[in-house]
């Protein structure tokens, strides 16, 4: 038995009709409506001079062996705050790499740049043995509502005798962004980034 009224049969091709057109308008307006995905990555800043680390002078070999983020991080999505208690999880503009990867590698870039008489590695498992090992913990690593990036983290040196931090140090980095665009405040992120292998590279001790 039909669905419809017999008055209505007449009409059952234009409801058909009318009904693929709205859906198919309606898929369009969705796909329309998506903004296209966009892909960032931080950049090394030079630095304004170069350390004086107590490694200076050495054939020395130091890695970056792991930066650790916090879950909310540890994602493709960048993140930004929104609100004192809020963050904003782009899903417009992602990181083109595993963001720990990415903060490992941009850091041992730049830590080469500020302790030229270093060889720099970039690897949680160096193949050959090295004289120190930079561990990082993040806490924060975000632009806020102003449009600073800041970066709140604490790192640690290890020798290569045994596990035991050499020293460590906590920092609260912040840096402007010179936009409100994404690419600015990505821009800012490398900055922060850098600002921290400086404070790594000031602070390097010496000795095995």
């Amino acid at each position: 038995m039909s669905r419809y009224p017999a008055a209505w049969a007449p009409m059952r091709p234009r409801l058909s009709l009318v009904s693929g057109v709205i859906l198919l308008a309606l898929t369009v307006a969705g796909c329309g409506s998506s903004p296209p995905t966009s892909y960032f990555v931080l950049s090394t800043v030079p630095p304004a001079a170069v350390a004086a680390s107590g490694m200076a002078g050495q054939r020395s070999t130091l890695a970056v062996g792991s930066v650790k983020l916090p879950q909310v991080l540890d994602r493709v999505q960048i993140v930004r705050r929104s609100g004192a208690n809020t963050l904003d999880i782009d899903g417009a503009n992602l990181w083109a790499e595993p963001l720990d990867e990415l903060m490992r590698r941009i850091l041992a870039e730049d830590l080469a740049a500020r302790l030229p008489g270093l060889t720099v590695l970039s690897t949680a498992r160096p193949v050959a043995p090295v004289d120190r090992t930079v561990i990082v913990e993040v806490d924060r690593f975000e632009t806020e509502v102003d449009g600073h990036a800041a970066l709140a983290a604490r790192w640690y040196v290890l020798g290569s005798r045994d596990n035991r931090p050499l020293v460590s140090h906590e920092v609260a980095l912040r840096a402007p962004a010179l936009g409100a665009d994404t690419a600015s405040r990505v821009a800012a992120l490398s900055q922060v980034v850098a600002d921290l292998a400086t404070d790594i590279a000031a602070r390097l001790p010496a000795g095995n």
